[in-house]
């Protein structure tokens, strides 16, 4: 199926970001982005890298994180991100331990920093200075009037920032999503110090896109008027090939790699039986050159002007009560759970270079 659009379905002069050959030329699938519009998964014919393109506007990314993106009953993003707290908060009893070794104080920068869980948890456990930016309206909004951080609602490109401003970033699950992932580590490169530390989780591009391009081949036989949905609307599907490129040719060094969440990703890339949850099919819905976005340019906002922000905001606060337990935030248990998750998480001698967990975690610092 060829979704009619009022731009190339390829875009032959935005080169690609990993080798900047002219394009991404070959078409792989489409799929339904978010519930909100059709996009299409291109790929680099010269280093294989995979993308949406044409690249999103900066007000079609943000129409991506709209407040539905948070709400537990909605059918797009996360079903139960307050469930995600406490996990958050044993993260962040670690991230502490690490700060501390690099020095007693310093200005640490979550770039999609969410309703600012870590952030909050880390305020606990470190004396270090903390702020975060998110494009999402709503999560800034939270992150601020539930537990009075400094968040900003903006891209870090658009942040202004000066130059060497933190001594350590923080991007988990995060650079899948930006529109120029070479630009925003060249953006991240300058306003961290010299010989500051950038901590990246992203997930396995190959993995990632497995499952989605499986669903696609089998809708191709049975139906054409569904698609495969991307409900964590991914952008970029990077190897580790690709993003060890992309780190040394952005000024980055890397201090530790990891392949974590491996049983998930075995499972992803058909070494292990699948779990019964599958990839959802949705109809095609709009085409992006379709929708009003004119209302979605960025702007600085203090409260939402979505009607629905306060309840969802009282409805989460809610939900973090009731899914609160004293022994997930006992650090015993924290530890007992650190060395679970570690089983799950092997360094990349053991894989032999081979891409097998469902997310790469790196440690790079600042050359």
């Amino acid at each position: 199926m060829e979704p009619k659009t009022s731009r190339s379905s390829v875009e032959r002069d935005e080169p690609c970001d990993i080798c900047n050959a002219p394009s991404l030329t070959r078409s792989i699938l489409d799929v339904n982005l978010g519930g909100v519009f059709t996009a299409r998964i291109c790929e680099c014919d010269h280093c294989g890298f995979r993308q949406i393109r044409p690249r999103l506007s900066p007000a079609e990314l943000k129409a991506l994180y709209s407040i539905d993106y948070f709400d537990s009953d909605s059918a797009i993003g996360f079903s139960d991100y307050a469930r995600q707290q406490q996990r958050y908060e044993r993260e962040a009893y670690f991230l502490a331990k690490q700060l501390r070794k690099i020095a007693p104080r310093g200005r640490l920068l979550e770039v999609g920093c969410a309703l600012g869980f870590v952030l909050h948890s880390l305020t606990q456990y470190s004396p270090w200075d903390v702020m975060g930016i998110d494009v999402s309206e709503f999560a800034a909004y939270f992150a601020d009037q539930q537990f009075g951080l400094n968040v900003r609602c903006t891209t870090l490109e658009d942040a202004k920032f000066p130059d060497n401003a933190f001594d350590y970033i923080l991007q988990k699950d995060l650079l899948e999503h930006v529109r120029r992932p070479r630009d925003h580590l060249l953006e991240t490169r300058r306003v961290l110090r010299a010989g500051g530390y950038l901590r990246l989780i992203t997930p396995n591009g190959t993995a990632d896109l497995g499952p989605v391009r499986n669903l696609s081949n089998d809708l191709q036989r049975s139906s054409k008027d569904l698609l495969p949905f991307l409900g964590q609307v991914h952008l970029s599907f990077f190897t580790k090939r690709h993003l060890l490129r992309l780190f040394s040719e952005c000024g980055f060094e890397c201090v530790r790699f990891r392949n974590i969440h491996i049983k998930s990703g075995l499972r992803a890339l058909g070494y292990l039986p699948a779990k019964r949850k599958k990839m959802r099919a949705v109809p095609v819905g709009k085409l992006r050159n379709e929708l009003d976005l004119s209302s979605k340019t960025q702007r600085p906002i203090t409260v939402p002007d979505d009607p629905r922000t306060d309840a969802l905001a009282e409805k989460i606060r809610r939900e973090l009560a009731a899914q609160r337990s004293r022994l997930r935030s006992w650090p015993p248990y924290f530890y007992f759970r650190h060395i679970q998750e570690r089983m799950g998480t092997w360094p990349s001698f053991i894989t032999l270079g081979a891409d097998f967990g469902f997310d790469f975690e790196f440690l790079l610092r600042k050359r």
